[in-house]
């Protein structure tokens, strides 16, 4: 509750509750989560679905098995009486959907990973904060901003580089004017280490890194909890 009173635009509050229920429905399968996001045109908003989330979410991560592995759930055969063992080609059947589970798992890793190089996730999106820091910026504060590279097969592709603050040159609501010296790994030949940044609020965080892109740096952290 102190962590959705923090957040300024009821937009940002509905995506905060909205990842939290997500999390319950999907990321551990409990059904019991689900909630619509509108009904018969009215669109709930982001307090009726925190309630929700208190009522109904958090009851169920208390006191049910949090499983080891994402749900994935295929339709099975009908549960028939039968006499003896089952079929065998029934049995072939839910051996190959057990070979499938693990196969899409694999699958999914390796989309992952390849996510990771390309910059498009790495978890850190969701350990920064919703709103961006604003007033609390300053020096030493060690941030990440996306960057557009080209690639000869493609257009381009968008990186995280790191850096730290050396000085805040200006700030209003909107953008924040930084100097910042960049770790040595993402510099070109020749390249300054140390350079100007426009920070802008409507860049913070976003779902989907994109060039301007911005969010603190997380990565001692993740290395922690590895």
């Amino acid at each position: 509750m102190d962590e959705f009173a923090k957040i300024e635009a009821h937009t940002n509050q509905k995506k905060f509750v909205k990842e939290q229920i997500h999390i319950v429905y999907l990321g551990l399968g409990f059904e019991e989560a689900w909630h619509p996001w509108s009904r018969d045109g009215y669109e709930f908003t982001a307090v009726k679905l925190l309630e929700h989330f208190v009522k109904v979410c958090l009851p169920l991560v208390k006191t049910r098995k949090i499983p080891e592995h994402p749900p994935m759930e295929h339709p099975r055969l009908p549960e028939l009486p039968v006499l003896g063992t089952l079929a065998s080609d029934i049995a072939d059947f839910y051996t190959d959907q057990a070979k499938n589970d693990n196969e899409l798992r694999l699958k999914a890793l390796r989309e992952r990973k390849n996510e990771i190089l390309m910059g498009v996730w790495d978890g850190a999106e969701y350990m920064n904060e919703v709103n961006w820091p604003g007033k609390s910026l300053k020096k030493g504060y060690k941030l990440e901003m996306c960057f557009s590279y080209p690639e000869e097969d493609r257009e381009s592709r968008v990186v995280w580089c790191c850096g730290v603050v050396q000085r805040v040159k200006k700030m209003c609501d909107k953008e924040i004017k930084v100097l910042v010296k960049w770790e040595e790994e993402f510099l070109d030949v020749g390249e300054n280490e140390v350079g100007e940044e426009i920070l802008k609020r409507c860049m913070w965080n976003p779902e989907t890194p994109r060039k301007g892109a911005w969010r603190q740096d997380m990565q001692e952290f993740l290395k922690k909890t590895k």
